[in-house]
């Protein structure tokens, strides 16, 4: 839940009362997956899974340091979670947050960080972050298509980092709906004489087996998350659209073990009915399963999404061909999404922040007089 603002009409256009809209009920990284694409008996087995099977996130992330990981004003939390036994474990300044939360864990050679920015306009974005010790083995003599050499003989699997998100919408209430938003070109004709229009088109999807979706840069495709319940000032559905990265998804055959078992990570988005049980994009045990759990399973039913309360699943990653320049250590590599709304304000839900302390200075420097912009 989150305070918003709403536009008074009248003799003051600008005059804010404050209202109050859900956007999410919750929202998480669900499952991981870094599999390997070197064909060879000594990484053709290497498909790590975080969160489920092998690794627990939250049991692997670090403490963080003031003037290390973060600097400025920050409130740093503790978390707890269980141990093997289930017994409480805690870590100190485990979750930080400065119009950010975040948290870093360490996986095996690599080290993630996980970002949820929160913006003033409502926009939300996660931010991942990848480094760590790159895998290294022996390297073949001559040209290797499965890796890169890093040193003399010294070799670095090609390979793919692919997460799952799981939003738990709440725009306006729990009834939701999600629109494919595309934007097509349009031919010549009376109503586009000089062949310059384009307009965008939007697509209910009403079932789960509908919302089984890819990113399509060439369209510019993104989904609308709205609410069934709920208009703006407009009369159209509040929303948010999810904005994604069109990053490749998993590259691994369809025939092969790995593909079966993380079948979350064949399509950017799916949409599901809510269940409590559905947590785990690929199942819980997605190490010791023959495959097609998880998310194939939960949207076996075909069950309806438009205007039930529903779990947006969202695949995002990256595919690394190492660099020289990842070696020894790897510098940070970026992956995410972005949460914006759209018509869920009446208006720039910014207009009435206070200025800051630094506010008056700032404004002297940045704004001459009249309207004019100058360069900081």
């Amino acid at each position: 839940m989150r305070d918003a603002a709403a536009a008074v009409t009248g003799s003051e256009p600008w005059a804010i009362v404050q209202s109050v809209q859900s956007v999410l009920e919750a929202v998480h990284k669900t499952t991981g997956l870094v599999p390997y694409g070197e064909p060879q008996p000594t990484h053709e087995w290497q498909n790590y899974f975080d969160d489920a099977g092998e690794y627990q996130f939250g049991r692997l992330a670090n403490c963080l340091v003031l003037g290390c990981d973060w600097l400025g004003k920050i409130q740093y939390l503790d978390a707890t979670v269980a141990d093997d036994f289930g017994d409480p474990v805690l870590f100190a300044n485990a979750i930080s947050r400065r119009l950010v939360i975040s948290f870093f864990v360490t996986v095996g050679n690599y080290d993630y960080g996980f970002y949820w920015y929160f913006y003033l306009d409502g926009r939300i974005e996660l931010e991942c972050k990848a480094t760590g010790i790159i895998f290294s083995s022996g390297h073949p003599e001559g040209e290797y298509d499965f890796a890169t050499e890093m040193a003399p003989r010294l070799g670095a699997p090609c390979h793919q980092h692919l997460f799952s998100a799981l939003l738990d919408v709440a725009i306006d209430g729990n009834k939701c709906h999600v629109d494919k938003l595309e934007v097509w070109r349009l031919p010549i004709s009376p109503e586009n004489p000089v062949g310059n229009a384009f307009k965008r088109v939007v697509t209910c999807l009403e079932r789960e087996g509908d919302a089984q979706r890819e990113t399509d840069n060439k369209l510019g495709r993104a989904w609308l998350i709205a609410s069934s319940e709920k208009v703006n000032c407009l009369g159209r559905p509040t929303g948010y659209v999810l904005f994604p990265e069109g990053a490749p998804l998993l590259l691994a055959e369809d025939d092969s073990s790995i593909n079966k078992r993380v079948q979350y990570a064949t399509k950017h988005l799916r949409v599901t009915q809510y269940a409590r049980d559905d947590m785990w994009a690929a199942g819980y045990t997605p190490n010791r399963h023959p495959g097609h759990a998880g998310l194939p399973a939960y949207a076996k039913a075909n069950r309806l999404v438009d205007g039930e309360d529903i779990v947006v699943w969202y695949t995002f990653g990256l595919t690394h061909f190492p660099r020289v320049e990842d070696w020894p250590a790897m510098p940070v590599d970026y992956t995410g999404f972005s949460f914006r709304p759209d018509g869920f304000f009446d208006h720039n839900p910014t207009l009435d922040v206070p200025e800051g302390p630094n506010g008056k200075e700032f404004s002297e420097n940045c704004v001459s007089s009249g309207t004019s912009i100058v360069a900081c």
